[in-house]
């Protein structure tokens, strides 16, 4: 803010300077103002002063440079002009110049290397329309380095900000078609990542399938193969041989006073000749009596 209002200050100097800037003597200088400059500006030698409004400008020599230097009445110095010869201004300023404004047969009508109080040192450049009657100049600002920082051309200023307005638009463009793809990267390596889960999980439930399947039919292989092992290892039933008085009871077929009729009645034998004895009464035979098993055997 300070350099945009110093540059407008050094502005109104210079364009009503010709008209309201008045040539003093020394000796209606303040002292303040004239201590101030030779405090400054030692080596310095004074051509003329002029004073404009309260301003009070100093014009001087020092060394090979023409300038001059404004304070106010109390002797506060304010800001300093360099005279800069054309061919000595750096390159990038000239080229701007004849890119923009020679062909509009526009000329440099001023070129200074100002420095002001708030500690700011830049190219100032005034353009006039030559063999033209012009009220408002364009006034151009570089940094030492050639770099436009201000321009008071309106219509320079105007495309300037319709340039910015597209950039401007062009960069939300730019940001929403970013986010659009980003969006849609990120859809994609959502998707990626959910079907490698999926995949990972039906593996691993397959897996768990199989491995049951596996077990339930090897548990049946197993089943079956005790199963065969208990039915050959199964004992066969002995018979135990007891008393006498113990021997099992068999039924064997006996003969009445019936006539052919065959009966069974009941006698202790054991249960191998029992099973004997039934094995037989399947086949015809001819009736007899009741046998003792012991005499038998």
């Amino acid at each position: 803010m300070k350099t945009k209002k110093l540059f407008l200050i050094a502005f109104l100097f210079l364009a009503l300077g010709s008209v309201s800037a008045q040539k003093i003597n020394d000796d209606k200088v303040p002292e303040d103002v004239l201590i101030s400059f030779k405090y400054k500006f030692p080596d310095a030698t004074i051509t003329s002063w002029e004073l404009n409004a309260d301003i009070y400008t100093a014009k001087f020599k020092l060394s090979d440079q023409v300038g001059e230097a404004d304070f106010n009445s109390k002797g506060l110095w304010i800001i300093t002009k360099y005279e800069v010869d054309e061919k000595e201004l750096p390159s990038p300023i000239l080229t701007y110049f004849k890119d923009n404004y020679r062909n509009k047969d526009y000329v440099i009508s001023v070129s200074e290397l100002q420095k002001t109080s708030g500690g700011e040192t830049y190219y100032y450049i005034m353009l006039k329309k030559q063999g033209y009657t012009q009220d408002t100049p364009i006034e151009l600002q570089y940094d030492l380095t050639g770099k436009l920082l201000k321009n008071s051309d309106p219509e320079k200023n105007k495309a300037d900000n319709e340039q910015k307005q597209d950039a401007k638009q062009d960069q939300k463009k730019d940001a929403k078609q970013d986010a659009k793809q980003d969006q849609k990267k990120d859809a994609k390596q959502d998707a990626k990542q959910d079907q490698k889960k999926d995949a990972k999980q039906d593996a691993k439930q397959d897996q768990k399938k199989d491995a049951k399947q596996e077990e339930t039919q090897d548990q049946k292989q197993d089943a079956k193969q005790d199963q065969k092992k208990e039915v050959k290892k199964e004992p066969k039933q002995e018979v135990k041989k007891g008393n006498k008085d113990e021997e099992e009871v068999a039924e064997v077929p006996q003969k009445t006073g019936d006539g052919d009729k065959d009966v069974v009645a009941a006698a202790k034998v054991p249960a191998v000749i029992k099973s004997y004895y039934t094995s037989r009464l399947k086949k015809p035979q001819a009736p007899f009596g009741i046998l003792k098993i012991r005499n038998i055997l």
